[in-house]
């Protein structure tokens, strides 16, 4: 499968593989050599094992891997993940400004990875805001390289119809612009995005 994706990407594309819920380290290993083997030439493979609980498993899987292995999506503070810095447990680092605390802890999680020369991408699967936010976090940081950007369906209900998420296309009058795979960063106030309050009462269940 991996070969089939790679020969419909074409080789000058970055694949990234999530394969989903954690494993135990001796099926890692096994999945890592398969990925391995295959010669798909993945760019990272994220979350192989769960970095909050599985810490010491998820450095050792590092150790015997050659793949490059990405995780800190679940970590909430920056002493979190610079345990995961300080342990070499991962080759790419991807907190989440949601889960973090937002854009100050945020900055202090970007400046402890630059300061160890470890790659970062953070993790963004939520709203407009998430995504505004995490655009001038990125944009930000001298170490900034990717951003998430989740544009797919978030529900069995909707997953059929392709379009995507409400919460990233409606929360907002105006979403931040993507031109040729790369975000315009905003230049308004704030996060340079307008909530729209009409969007807002229609998903807001706390009075329903």
């Amino acid at each position: 499968m991996l070969q089939q994706i790679r020969t419909a990407a074409g080789p000058g594309t970055r694949l990234m593989l999530d394969l989903g819920r954690p494993t135990p380290l001796d099926e890692a290993i096994q999945v890592a050599r398969l990925i391995e083997g295959s010669g798909a030439n993945i760019f990272w493979w994220e979350e192989p094992l769960c970095s909050t609980d599985d810490l010491e498993n998820l450095a050792e899987l590092r150790q015997r891997s050659d793949l490059a292995i990405a995780a800190g999506e679940r970590e909430m503070t920056a002493f979190a993940c610079y345990g995961l810095i300080q342990r070499r447990a991962v080759d790419l680092l991807q907190p989440d400004l949601t889960w973090v605390g937002g854009l100050t802890e945020g900055r202090r999680i970007a400046e402890a990875a630059r300061l160890a020369r470890l790659p970062w991408v953070p993790h963004c699967w939520g709203t407009a805001l998430h995504f505004a936010a995490t655009v001038h976090w990125v944009a930000a940081s001298p170490e900034g390289l990717l951003c998430e950007y989740p544009i797919t369906p978030r529900t069995a209900q909707t997953r059929e119809t392709k379009t995507p998420s409400p919460m990233m296309t409606d929360l907002v009058r105006e979403s931040v612009k993507i031109i040729d795979g790369k975000a315009i960063v905003p230049t308004g106030p704030g996060l340079g995005v307008e909530l729209d309050e009409d969007a807002l009462a229609r998903y807001d269940l706390t009075h329903r």
